[in-house]
């Protein structure tokens, strides 16, 4: 596959070579690339020029200063990025993998405090009214979780649009934390919602609070026909939340459905607990490894799919402080997961997925141990230490650029919350390699509680099969 790579960039150079030699009018480059004329933004981005700048005299007086075979390879990058080949895939920047061991303040230090949350979300009045909305209505026993699965609406806000080049019809809104469904997958995240309002965990009735600040709640009411006539109280419901959605085409397959996105935000943990409810950026990267060879794709076809490739999606290449950050708060979510999923107790009202989720972090545990009999206890699999591909584009995107047609931002735009973000994509990570932690976002359509672990197929209890699952993904062991 590397040296297919090497080789498509290699014709990609050699192809804008051929095309600049016989005509050096660029403004119409895409159009004899194949792609759309839209392109001219893009190249404009790549050679660091602005809308009014004169394309043709810029290319005129780059062509006179800048190595042909420079700018040859670059312009040949920018057709690798309309083809997809050019962007880095999750495995391009976390090829390896290993255990480590997580302990209590991996989750500890994603926990807001309530206290700070009135003064914190300066950026957002609207994150501030939910999310205090949310804990009081689920402090009060009173109260009973929400069944329902609708967002809630303020100020018309609406997520964020990822990628463009698709109106916002085509875009589709993927949860963070699961919608609420038949499953009650969404209750998996109580420990999340705890962090991510700052409310306390420990025991039953914290518990029970924390799945009315998932789902939202109901007020009590009088009679059994009554219950059908319930509606959630206004605002509450983590779930529900606007900050609680990304949009972008084809997310439900491939954010969801199947883990072929991961989008990291470029935080660290203690920024993204001190989130001021305003815009950041992530790393976006597609999936490589079995969750695409299932589906017969390479991370190139996800990119094109979810309209990542796109000239019209602002993306910058992403610098190694980035690429840093994003890899640390996604292997502390990780731990985070699996400290709570091993140490504490799981919702009543999702015990039996609680079970599984925890049945497979010991499975994996005692799989690897197949390979290294010195993995210890209360350890899990994470990413190791990054690496940025010195040939690929890794996709950075900043959240101030990827506004809904018609909005001009402010309280318009509902920027999703980092934790929310860093827990989703820490699932779809997980599933790669056959094991999973918390649930996916979205209800199987059948009711099923079953979730599908992407790739390789590992029964879970069954080590043999998981230790054959590791040696074929190339785990590295940390030395």
């Amino acid at each position: 596959n590397h040296e297919q790579q090497t080789t498509q960039r290699s014709n990609n150079s050699s192809r804008a070579s051929n095309i600049l030699r016989r005509r050096t009018d660029i403004s119409s480059l895409g159009c004899l690339f194949g792609g759309p004329p839209i392109w001219e933004a893009q190249i404009r981005r790549f050679l660091g020029m602005n809308e009014t700048e004169d394309l043709r005299a810029r290319f005129a007086a780059t062509m006179s200063t800048e190595d042909h075979v420079t700018l040859y390879a670059r312009l040949g990058t920018i057709i690798g990025i309309q083809q997809g080949t050019a962007l880095a895939s999750m495995q391009d920047v976390f090829p390896h993998r290993g255990f480590e061991q997580y302990t209590s303040p991996d989750f500890s230090e994603f926990c807001r405090e309530c206290d700070d949350q009135e003064t914190q979300y300066t950026d957002s009045e609207s994150v501030e009214a939910i999310y205090s909305a949310t804990r009081s209505a689920a402090l009060d026993p009173e109260n009973a979780p929400s069944t329902s699965n609708s967002t809630t609406s303020i100020k018309k806000l609406r997520p964020v649009l990822l990628t463009k080049g698709a109106d916002d019809a085509v875009a589709q809104e993927a949860h963070l934390c699961p919608s609420t469904g038949k499953t009650l997958k969404s209750d998996t995240w109580i420990y999340v919602g705890a962090a991510v309002l700052g409310m306390p965990f420990q025991g039953k009735e914290d518990r029970e609070a924390l799945t009315r600040a998932i789902r939202g709640s109901y007020p009590p009411v009088v009679g059994g026909e009554e219950e059908r006539k319930r509606t959630t109280i206004g605002l509450t419901g983590i779930n529900r939340s606007p900050f609680n959605f990304v949009a972008f085409a084809a997310q439900k397959e491939w954010f969801d459905t199947k883990g072929g996105v991961i989008m990291l935000p470029v935080m660290t943990v203690d920024e993204a607990k001190r989130w001021d409810g305003g815009p950041y950026s992530i790393i976006v990267l597609c999936n490589d490894g079995s969750t695409a060879r299932n589906c017969h794709c390479t991370a190139a076809d996800i990119a094109r799919h979810i309209h990542l490739n796109s000239a019209e999606t602002v993306t910058t290449d992403a610098k190694e402080d980035d690429i840093l950050k994003a890899h640390e708060i996604l292997k502390q979510a990780i731990k985070a997961s699996a400290f709570v999923l091993e140490t504490m107790e799981g919702p009543e009202t999702a015990s039996e997925l609680w079970k599984r989720y925890r049945k497979s972090l010991l499975t994996l545990r005692s799989g690897g141990r197949g390979v290294d009999a010195s993995i210890p206890d209360n350890s899990v699999q994470v990413p190791l230490p990054p690496i940025k591909p010195t040939d690929k584009w890794i996709v950075k995107i900043d959240f101030r650029n990827c506004l809904p047609s018609g909005l001009s931002g402010g309280d318009d735009v509902a920027y999703p919350d980092p934790i929310l973000l860093a827990f989703k994509s820490s699932v779809n990570w997980t599933r790669e390699y056959n094991f999973q932690l918390l649930a996916e976002a979205e209800p199987k359509p059948d009711g099923s509680i079953h979730d599908s672990l992407e790739g390789v197929s590992v029964s879970v209890g069954d080590e043999k099969s998981l230790v054959s699952a590791l040696s074929a993904n190339s785990l590295s062991l940390p030395r």
